[in-house]
């Protein structure tokens, strides 16, 4: 059954299905159901069905962002912009461009999507006090190359190092490498800050990390498709309404609208999340990092939050071309 056919099922028509419908309408909400059901029981698991499919169309990121992007502020950002606590941000530019850092500030140095690239960049990374990385460390959830990354962070001389996964990061996912990715965790937790919907604090100002990404269950409803996803809809508004006030939220999907495009398959804004965007703007945080959708790095602006698209690769895993970090300047706390 198509998924346009199935929202159009209302009660009485669920009443009127047969067992082979509804067991249709039940996979196509990616929910499960018992074999050995009665017809009344998988009714029942029909009409949830059908309430999962409707959220998910209202939870669309195209309809969503047509709904919601009369009511954005966009504000034109540039090399060394300024907003409120940041002091200085810059994107696009070589290390060796980026001016020094002023006294009264911290440093925040930002990578993500560098899928076994980063440990054989050809430039070095800027230097600062706090390195971001907002996940897909690794191409396909290898742990050794977990570890090999690990090896690469130990020497980097940062004085906080703060780290979440990525979609691609199965390794850290226990839906999908069980006991492999409690190992690698605590692999990770011994040469950096790993944050798994966590806070911490750095030089004084409160960073939250969340790996989540937008993704449909498999056929089988057993788990979404990619490491730690997450349905679009009911499931992202509970895990979005979890996060707390911070100055710097770090996070593997994009906001809604911001820096999300997927232009490779032509669908605009089709990469971000609107729960997450109504989190940031009713959280404030002065700047949101994030990555997954490569072609969208840079920064924009609403006016009170900076969005930094912060991908490190320019395209897929296969070419290795990286894009410069993104490097900025926040208020120490009590300027």
């Amino acid at each position: 059954m198509e998924i346009a056919e199935a929202l159009q099922q209302d009660a009485s028509e669920i009443d009127s299905m047969g067992v082979v419908a509804m067991k249709e309408l039940i996979a196509a909400a990616g929910l499960r159901h018992d074999g050995i059901m009665d017809k009344s029981e998988l009714r029942t698991v029909a009409r949830e069905a059908a309430e999962v499919l409707a959220a998910a169309a209202k939870a669309d990121p195209l309809a969503a962002w047509e709904e919601m992007s009369g009511r954005q502020q966009f504000i034109e950002v540039h090399p060394g912009f300024s907003q409120g606590k940041v002091q200085g941000a810059w994107f696009g530019t070589p290390p060796g461009e980026i001016p020094q850092k002023p006294p009264g500030v911290v440093r925040f140095v930002c990578i993500s999507d560098t899928h076994e690239c980063i440990e054989d960049a050809d430039f070095e990374l800027p230097a600062g006090d706090v390195l971001l990385h907002a996940g897909d460390i690794t191409r396909k959830g290898d742990a050794t190359k977990m570890a090999r990354f690990c090896d690469w962070l130990k020497d980097r001389s940062f004085s906080h190092k703060i780290v979440i996964s990525g979609n691609h990061d199965a390794c850290t996912d226990a839906a999908f490498t069980g006991d492999t990715a409690g190992s690698t965790s605590q692999h990770m937790a011994a040469c950096c800050t790993y944050l798994h919907n966590q806070s911490t604090m750095a030089a004084g100002i409160c960073v939250y990390g969340t790996p989540f990404t937008c993704w449909p269950l498999r056929n089988d409803g057993s788990k979404p498709n990619w490491a730690h996803g997450v349905v679009r809809g009911a499931a992202c508004e509970k895990l979005c309404a979890k996060i707390p006030e911070c100055d710097v939220l770090l996070s593997h999907q994009p906001p809604l609208g911001r820096r999300d495009c997927v232009d490779d398959i032509g669908r605009g804004h089709a990469g971000g999340c609107r729960e997450l965007l109504t989190a940031v703007q009713a959280r404030r945080p002065a700047v949101h990092v994030f990555g997954h959708i490569h072609e969208g790095y840079g920064a924009t602006s609403d006016g009170v939050t900076l969005f930094l698209n912060v991908s490190s690769l320019t395209d897929g895993c296969g070419s290795g071309k990286l894009n410069y970090p993104i490097v900025f300047d926040l208020a120490c706390a009590g300027e």
